[in-house]
Order: C-alpha cells, then structure tokens, then sequence
C-alpha cells in the first residue's frame, strides 16, 4: 500500500474544475514534490503569494461541496481518533485481543518510556517532553556508539 502511495501519479487535471486558482496549484504541486531536494521549504510555502497576506488567494466564499468535505475529513479524524483510543483501551485493559502475558511483553517498555518522557506526571506528553525525550534517546544511542566504538578500537590496538 506504502508502495502505491508512494509511487502514484497525482493527477492534477481535476483541481482547475473544482475551481482551485493557478496560484494554489502552483503551492500544492511544489508541497508535494517527491523530491525533498526540490520540494518547497515550510518557510518558502509561507512566503508563496497564495498564502501570503494580501496575496493572490482568493476571499470568495467557499463552494459547498469544499465545506462538505472538510466537514467530512474533521468528523472522519475525530472518528478515527475515537477508534483508535478505544482499541487502544481495550489492548491496554487486557481485552481478547491479545493474552495477558503478550500485553504485559508489549506495553511494559512502552510504559516506561511514556513514563520517562512525560516528567511532570501528566498523563499527556507535551511536545517540549516528547522533544527533550528525543533528543535525551539520542543521546544515549550516541554514547553507546562511541563505548562500542571505543571497545573496537581497545582490541584492535
């Protein structure tokens, strides 16, 4: 699936006769470049005239059917939120899908990392947690790095 994502042709042909402007086809085909190297940067995309204030976007009310489908998407997202936590709950309560014994071997590690990453007890990872959290793992995989680094280089000498 990954695959057919990835390596789909996105078909633009479409987007003028849902009455997308020039400008904003523009935006959406250099968001979406595959290349990284020539994909536009978050700061470049904010300084794109559709974006941009007083730029080329248009202030024309919004057709119904775009409406209905970022309605739709909203619903859509909070939906699968709403899912996801309640297979999430189940896994974590020890429902039928998985034994107790496979639970406790899956979670445990993961418990112990939200619990070393949520540091004010919360319940809720802030994104300064989840931030300084990262960058502490790094941390760690780098100096473990350099003590097998340094062991190499012991029994090469």
């Amino acid at each position: 699936l990954f695959g057919i994502i990835a390596d789909a042709k996105i078909d633009f042909s479409n987007l003028k006769n849902e009455g997308v402007s020039p400008e904003a086809q523009d935006l959406l085909k250099k968001l979406l470049d595959r290349n990284p190297k020539t994909r536009i940067t978050a700061a470049k995309a904010l300084e794109h005239p559709w974006v941009k204030e007083g730029g080329v976007a248009s202030s024309a009310p919004l057709q119904g059917t775009v409406v209905q489908r970022l309605q739709r998407f909203a619903v859509n997202g909070h939906l699968k939120q709403y899912v996801l936590n309640m297979i999430a709950e189940d896994l974590m309560m020890g429902s039928d899908i998985i034994s107790s014994d496979e639970s406790d071997n899956f979670f445990a590690p993961l418990r112990t990392m939200f619990e070393q990453v949520d540091t004010d007890s919360s319940g809720d990872v802030s994104v300064d947690e989840l931030v300084v959290g990262t960058l502490a793992h790094e941390m760690q995989k780098r100096n473990k790095t350099k003590k097998k680094n340094k062991a190499k280089f012991k029994k090469w000498a």
